[in-house]
């Protein structure tokens, strides 16, 4: 009888596990992902550039036309990448349509740290330079950071490479865990393009 019980009882716990298993869904590319990815697809690039000051101040007695002007040295980061909460991701079977934003500049950031008297040279009729003054050439040269780095369009369109790449390797990876051979679409919202991709894509950009 124990032999019969116990025979039973095995064949249950098979039955609920086959059971269990038939329902139980297949895992899908998930949204929190795809923007974690979108966040590690970001692009650095370090920019050594120099920025000139120049002002003119009111004539006086002892001179016409004075004025100051200098130039600052510096080093600074920009950060390339595309708005993860703009990221959207539709599954419909084996088709995952993903709509990504144009790649833009997130941070440009001049690195004050490394700012010392080595990186200003004032020319020699200058009048005398002040903080104020050495704080608003920095801010011009953020300003203008920004201007330039926002033009780049080499680099806009590999960060926006980048992260397609990484976004359709981990849809892939999905696919291949559980034997699903997902097509990958790439909606491009300012052209409104379709691109469908199913194999590899070449990657052209410079990791930093």
């Amino acid at each position: 009888m124990k032999r019969i019980i116990s025979a039973f009882l095995a064949i249950a716990m098979m039955l609920s596990f086959a059971s269990c298993k038939k329902v139980e869904p297949l895992p899908e590319p998930e949204f929190t992902q795809m923007k974690y990815i979108s966040e590690l697809a970001v692009m650095k690039c370090y920019y050594h550039n120099v920025v000139k000051y120049y002002e003119e101040l009111e004539p006086s007695i002892f001179k016409k036309h004075p004025y100051k002007k200098f130039w600052v040295e510096y080093e600074a980061i920009i950060k390339y990448g595309i708005e993860a909460d703009q990221v959207k991701l539709k599954v419909d079977g084996d088709t995952v349509t993903i709509t990504l934003p144009e790649a833009k500049v997130l941070s440009a950031k001049i690195n004050e740290e490394k700012l010392n008297r080595d990186c200003y040279i004032v020319d020699v009729d200058s009048e005398k330079i002040t903080a104020e003054d050495e704080k608003k050439a920095i801010t011009q040269a953020q300003e203008d950071l920004i201007k330039e780095a926002s033009k780049d369009e080499i680099m806009l369109n590999n960060a926006r490479q980048r992260a397609a790449i990484l976004l359709e390797e981990y849809v892939k990876n999905i696919g291949n865990l559980y034997d699903r051979n997902y097509t990958v679409e790439f909606i491009y919202p300012e052209t409104t393009e379709v691109d469908s991709s199913d194999g590899e894509i070449t990657d052209n950009t410079e990791r930093q």
